[in-house]
């Protein structure tokens, strides 16, 4: 029987990591059973994995709607939260109006500083934040967190339907009420790029044009049932739920969204879904082939001029069929594979350096190029291969080295498309060294 694998400490904390990160939040991600004790010791050092990634960063705190009941003596504030994991929690004031009587759920809590601003310790999950002013007289603005998106103002006991907010947060409570002029409206555009692979993947883009006040609302499931999303960017507060249900914290003005997700099974065939308003009648859908895995035909919907749509940019190279409630995008598969793979083609240089024992030689490989059929590189021996990294987005990720099972040569697992590798190895001085030393 052929020996597992070895895996150093460093690579199974890599590859923990990279799973956790990958995750579909709020879902668990699928971590290997003999990876699952690693799970709290990568999560002690990057806390933020478990929580959504919103573009770039990782949104921890989910903030309701901020009741606020303030008059010329002072007033209470109200907040409902939810907290993936324990974090600092800023709350409305600053150091000249800092609230009392904070408690959560009920308990009092401890106040502590964030800057100029009062914050509070809160545990993960669900939680009711309250707390009060005191003031001789009503102030000219209240500065609020800029997480808190939506708040509900009552002014000496009667309700302010348009609260006047700047871009920082600051919230003005004398006589600078918004306009109330204009109505409540909504108009969502959808676009929609499938790109054919194991797994399928979707990319949506919604356009949200928004008038009136604040407000959330829920967009009801965005994504055909096929599909699961892994990743979300907006530039509005927005929470993809369990129940498949998405929920965005609207205001006034022109906004972008961009749900990513992944098939759960093979791509044969998508439908389009009826949604209720503010959802449109029709949707503009891409198709991005595949002709490395497979060859297809595409049908379904009404065939359209990319060029004459509102797509982004670099989707307009790609065939676009516009899909209604009903309509069903279906996929003729018409080969499987390539027939002759284009062969790999690799690039080696190697540099040697004596120790200063004399005993060894140590060896540097920069290896670039295309692997187009991919699997496994592995340093033949005698080499003993130390260190391996790949060139990722302008840097250079370690990557995790394993034993063959036969318990031989050791190496890396790589996928095929472009290659840029940087490989440190140990040979024994004395007898042929290997021009290129690799498999």
């Amino acid at each position: 029987m052929g020996r597992s694998p070895r895996f150093s400490a460093s690579g199974i904390a890599l590859a923990l990591f990279l799973l956790l990160a990958a995750r579909p939040a709020p879902a668990q991600p699928a971590v290997p059973e003999p990876l699952e004790p690693w799970v709290p010791w990568v999560l002690d050092a990057h806390p933020d994995l478990r929580c959504p990634l919103v573009g770039e960063a990782r949104v921890c705190a989910w903030p309701g709607v901020l009741r606020l009941a303030l008059d010329d003596r002072g007033g209470s504030f109200e907040l409902r939260v939810h907290a993936d994991r324990e974090l600092d929690l800023p709350l409305p004031g600053d150091a000249t109006l800092f609230p009392r009587d904070v408690s959560i759920d009920g308990r009092p809590a401890l106040l502590r500083r964030l800057g100029d601003a009062p914050a509070l310790r809160l545990p993960a999950g669900e939680h009711l934040v309250r707390g009060s002013f005191r003031w001789p007289r009503l102030p000219e603005s209240l500065p609020l967190p800029r997480e808190i998106a939506l708040v509900d103002l009552r002014l000496r006991g009667a309700a302010v339907p348009r609260p006047h907010r700047e871009a920082g947060g600051l919230l003005w409570l004398a006589a600078r009420e918004a306009e109330e002029s204009e109505e409540n409206g909504l108009q969502v555009e959808v676009y929609r790029r499938l790109q054919d692979g194991v797994p399928a993947l979707l990319e949506t883009r919604l356009l949200l044009r928004v008038s009136g006040a604040a407000r959330e609302i829920d967009l009801g499931e965005p994504l055909p049932s096929l599909f699961e999303p892994y990743e979300l960017e907006s530039d509005l507060p927005a929470r993809y739920g369990r129940d498949r249900r998405l929920r965005v914290q609207l205001r006034a003005g022109e906004w972008s969204l961009r749900l990513a997700a992944r098939s759960r099974g093979p791509l044969l065939e998508v439908a389009g879904a009826e949604r209720p308003a503010p959802w449109p009648s029709e949707e503009i859908w891409v198709f991005a082939a595949d002709p490395a895995i497979r060859a297809v035909q595409a049908s379904g919907g009404a065939s359209i001029d990319p060029q004459r749509t509102s797509l982004p940019a670099e989707w307009k190279s790609l065939p676009a069929f516009q899909i209604a409630a009903g309509d069903t995008l279906r996929f003729a598969e018409l080969r499987r594979g390539e027939p002759q793979p284009p062969p790999d083609e690799l690039a080696f240089d190697r540099k040697f350096w004596l120790s200063l024992d004399g005993e060894r030689l140590t060896s540097r490989d920069e290896i670039q190029g295309t692997l187009n059929q991919g699997g496994r590189l592995e340093a033949l021996p005698p080499a003993e291969l130390g260190r391996a990294a790949f060139a990722e987005g302008g840097a250079m990720a370690d990557q995790v080295i394993t034993r063959s099972p036969d318990g031989g040569s050791t190496g890396v697992e790589v996928r095929k498309g472009t290659l840029a590798m940087q490989a440190d190895s140990v040979y024994p001085r004395g007898g042929a060294l290997p021009a290129v030393g690799w498999n």
